[in-house]
């Protein structure tokens, strides 16, 4: 993306390719995950960022206090119809470059997607893993696999998070020289202090949703074989596997060292 640093981190000394003047932002929300980078790029002379989003956050993130980040002087479009699609497709092809949050995870991602392909703009996929242990993954699967026979083997880049969402895009097909590593990104936030609740004992955090997919359960049985050690988790969230998790930390034997 020739940045030269993400909130004061130092990157390489790249540039955007010769002649992109302009990165366009595809995205189901503003997420603060993913909009800094386009505040970082946008605040770059001579480069035009526009995110396009189909809501400003959802429902269910407000609840959990997120907020939308501020993105400086990109330009935010908010859920364009079909027209609009392929008129922010379509201008200055040869000079733009897009970026799409995942294909198929979201309303009016597939729409993008084909518009994308169908005027044989310069795009990109950044993406989570889709790879859950459940009885839908196969057919996940299929319909991903589906997604990239009919537009995203059209895609430049993928950015996957971390080795998983690189591991889950080489299994549906992508070219490995297309894919890369990626990280999310937040805003910093308000130096704290955090007094120690049992003095020299390891403290682990999980900040986030109680769910299946998160792998709660494999850290839960992970750290019951770490009973000797001196160790206390918490945990800040909620969801449809809290039950769940409680239960498995009391048949595990750890429910006394969690803090929820």
């Amino acid at each position: 993306l020739g940045m030269s640093s993400i909130e004061g981190i130092p990157l390489p000394d790249t540039a955007l390719p010769a002649g992109i003047s302009r990165v366009v932002f595809w995205t189901e929300m503003l997420s603060p995950h993913l909009m800094p980078y386009a505040r970082v790029l946008a605040s770059r002379a001579g480069v035009n960022v526009q995110v396009v989003a189909y809501q400003e956050m959802r429902v269910d993130r407000l609840r959990l206090g997120w907020t939308a980040p501020n993105l400086g002087p990109a330009e935010i479009v908010m859920r364009p119809d079909l027209n609009g699609i392929r008129r922010l497709t379509s201008t200055s092809a040869s000079a733009s470059v897009h970026i799409l949050y995942g294909i198929g995870g979201w309303p009016l991602s597939r729409v993008i997607a084909r518009e994308l392909h169908r005027s044989k703009a310069r795009f990109g996929v950044v993406s989570e893993s889709a790879m859950r242990s459940d009885y839908l993954q196969p057919l996940r699967y299929v319909a991903h696999r589906l997604d990239r026979l009919r537009w995203g083997h059209a895609a430049g880049f993928v950015l996957g998070l971390g080795r998983r969402g690189v591991r889950w895009f080489e299994a549906l097909g992508y070219p490995a020289k297309s894919l890369f590593e990626f990280g999310y990104i937040t805003d910093p936030i308000p130096d704290v202090t955090y007094e120690m609740p049992v003095p020299g004992a390891v403290q682990l955090l999980y900040v986030g949703r109680i769910m299946k997919g998160k792998g709660l359960g494999l850290l839960l049985r992970t750290l019951a074989q770490c009973k000797d050690l001196n160790w206390r988790l918490t945990v800040v969230g909620s969801g449809s596997f809290e039950s769940e998790f409680k239960r498995l930390a009391t048949v595990l034997g750890v429910a006394s060292r969690i803090a929820m």
